[in-house]
């Protein structure tokens, strides 16, 4: 069985957070939050059990300590997380040895509390963590992801978590407008009310294509050094992760995750080739509501990170300089992006709390 079959395989034991019983969530959105408060979170975990062992030994393990050939560094693991690489109609991979820059931008990272929780103390008292990609390519969508397990995947043990997008637009201030304030009615608790998302972090992205699988790669912005906030949520200063997206044709009603999936038009349908799982040589895929993808942490010094850092190295330079105190009149680099940050968010104007990106505390 080759790798990329075998983690397919794997990934269809029902992920952690899925309601009593494995059924499918009904519905990806995140607003609605009497939803989760009453029936459970989200079908965004990890893979459980005996098929979720054989797949971690193919694609990099679950916890503890990984595998020799794990995601990020070994043949195994590459093809196990790309399910196929170069789908006909997907961007052409990079040649062994390089990164190839298929998408760029800017990358946000927020949590909300749970309902009724004024203060956030750990992962315990977070409902929901979001990241938001803001490509910069002419004509593409904002997508507004949700990551299971409430953070990151850890490259040390090489974690791979579910995420699904929920909410797509061309204005990302739409997108941001959901993670306001909310309140809502209960037939037994009367008016409940959730507090604004936090903003935790932002930087740049990169959707790269490297050897024969595709990662998702960020450099950290502000806060400039993670703090007690950023590490709770695994965000360092820099990180990669193997990404691939989910076929929703799946294997019939008893595939687990989202009840109702991406529609896709033929043409990017056809792009799955039949997998399960297929590596993001598309971005465009990540454009479609209820579109389920995977993140697997990956060596963070190393490879593509590396590689990414020479090839674009004057860009990077040049994104720096775009922040300095002559473009906003702020003292430092640093106060000048936290200053854009904010602006970015709306934060005044839509409520979003910016403290643990500013302090690096939670709040």
């Amino acid at each position: 069985m080759a790798a990329h079959e075998a983690v397919a395989e794997g990934l269809q034991e029902p992920p952690e957070g899925l309601p009593e019983g494995g059924e499918p969530v009904k519905n990806a959105r995140a607003a609605s939050p009497a939803a989760e408060e009453e029936g459970g979170a989200p079908a965004t975990g990890e893979p459980t059990g005996k098929k979720a062992r054989r797949a971690a030994s193919a694609g990099g393990a679950e916890g503890g300590e990984a595998p020799k050939a794990a995601a990020g560094g070994g043949e195994e693991a590459a093809a196990a997380a790309s399910g196929v690489a170069g789908a006909e109609d997907a961007a052409a991979p990079a040649k062994a040895g390089e990164a190839d820059v298929i998408e760029e931008g800017r990358i946000q990272f927020f949590y909300r509390p749970k309902v009724e929780k004024q203060e956030v103390g750990g992962l315990g008292d977070v409902q929901r963590f979001f990241m938001l990609l803001r490509p910069e390519r002419p004509g593409a969508k904002a997508r507004l992801c949700v990551v299971g397990k409430k953070r990151l995947p850890s490259a040390r043990r090489h974690e791979r978590f579910f995420g699904f997008v929920e909410a797509v637009s061309e204005d990302a201030e739409t997108l941001l407008e959901g993670l306001g304030e909310q309140s809502y009615e209960t037939k037994t608790r009367g008016t409940r009310h959730v507090g604004a998302a936090r903003a935790v972090g932002q930087g740049t992205y990169g959707i790269v294509s490297h050897k024969d699988h595709v990662n998702l790669v960020y450099k950290l912005e502000v806060p400039a050094e993670p703090g007690e906030a950023q590490l709770e949520f695994t965000i360092g200063t820099m990180g990669s992760f193997v990404f691939a997206v989910k076929n929703p044709a799946g294997r019939g009603p008893a595939d687990p995750g989202l009840e109702e999936k991406a529609e896709y038009s033929e043409e990017k349908q056809q792009q799955f080739q039949g997998y399960s799982w297929i590596p993001v040589h598309d971005p465009q895929l990540l454009e479609y509501e209820r579109c389920e993808f995977l993140l697997i942490g990956a060596a963070e010094d190393e490879g593509v990170i590396q590689e990414l850092g020479e090839a674009k190295q004057e860009q990077v330079a040049e994104a720096s300089r775009r922040h300095t105190k002559s473009a906003c009149g702020a003292e430092s680099d640093e106060e000048c992006l936290l200053e854009r940050m904010k602006e970015e968010v709306q934060a005044d104007k839509l409520g979003l709390v910016t403290e643990p990106a500013e302090t690096g505390q939670l709040v």
